[in-house]
């Protein structure tokens, strides 16, 4: 587990606990690093009732509960 695997897992999860949708951009990660990540987020999004989103092949949008993912695809897009 690199450094920078354990900081996106954590600032996606914490973000999602306080009600806030996030964007993982998975373009520049290894494969393997890929799927432990994206385990690991969508295991959060699950805890908080969200969805995720494919907003391209390497970008997932995720949004807990109570935030409109139409609403906040603009907002990934422009970030």
């Amino acid at each position: 587990t690199s450094r920078r695997q354990r900081q996106i897992c954590i600032e996606t999860a914490d973000d999602l606990k306080a009600g806030k949708a996030a964007v993982v951009n998975y373009e520049r990660v290894a494969a393997e690093e890929q799927r432990r990540i994206c385990d690991f987020v969508n295991g959060a999004c699950y805890v908080v009732n969200g969805c995720a989103k494919r907003i391209s092949e390497q970008i997932v949008l995720y949004a807990p509960e109570g935030v409109d993912v139409a609403d906040a695809m603009p907002m990934a897009l422009t970030d």
